[in-house]
């Protein structure tokens, strides 16, 4: 049974990659052979071995937060199955993957976000958001957002953010914190609180 789940997540994480050919899964081999940078953890399936070499490349002190960094009170609002580190979607409509990621960088964890082209990442790091591990574990998470309509009533009043395409949704607990989205070449983000 273990060795059945194994090769799902083989398969799922060279489906995300565009690594499946006729003759099996090529290409990721190859590129963790050339990189002389250890592949980070192996905690966070959605994240492809192929971005977890780029962000070991670019943040050789960060690692990836983990299912234990969260409060024991995260899992009373979400299954421990769901996996709310790291999400993978295209929220540019490039048909290429892109990733988001919470990554832990000495005592601060940072949202990254890795939009894919032909060759690589472009990566961004979410400059609105970080938390000091100092003050308690992890209370966010992120999530995929389907295109549509956000309306949100703040102290300032009733707002909307239509999307029209995927976007990554940051969440405190259960509640909706952020919307970050691609308009223009560029990530923004659109405050729900």
């Amino acid at each position: 049974m273990k060795l059945q789940i194994i090769l799902l997540l083989v398969l799922f994480t060279c489906c995300q990659c565009g690594f499946i050919q006729k003759e099996g899964c090529t290409g990721i081999h190859d590129k963790m052979v050339e990189s002389n940078v250890d592949l980070l953890p192996d905690n966070l399936f959605m994240l492809s071995n192929e971005a977890k070499l780029y962000i070991g490349n670019i943040f050789p002190g960060a690692n990836l937060a983990e299912i234990a960094d969260y409060e024991n009170l995260w899992w009373s609002f979400y299954d421990k199955s769901n996996n709310t580190l790291s999400v993978s979607t295209d929220i540019n409509d490039d048909q290429i993957v892109d990733y988001a990621v919470i990554i832990r960088d000495s005592e601060n964890l940072r949202l990254l976000f890795l939009i894919g082209n032909e060759n690589n990442f472009i990566p961004f790091i979410i400059e609105d958001f970080s938390q000091n591990l100092n003050d308690g574990k992890l209370r966010y998470g992120i999530m995929i957002t389907p295109p549509g309509q956000i309306d949100v009533i703040t102290e300032k009043g009733e707002k909307s953010l239509i999307l029209p395409r995927n976007a990554i949704s940051l969440y405190e607990y259960e509640k909706l914190v952020r919307v970050y989205y691609w308009e223009r070449g560029e990530i923004k983000s659109f405050d729900c609180i």
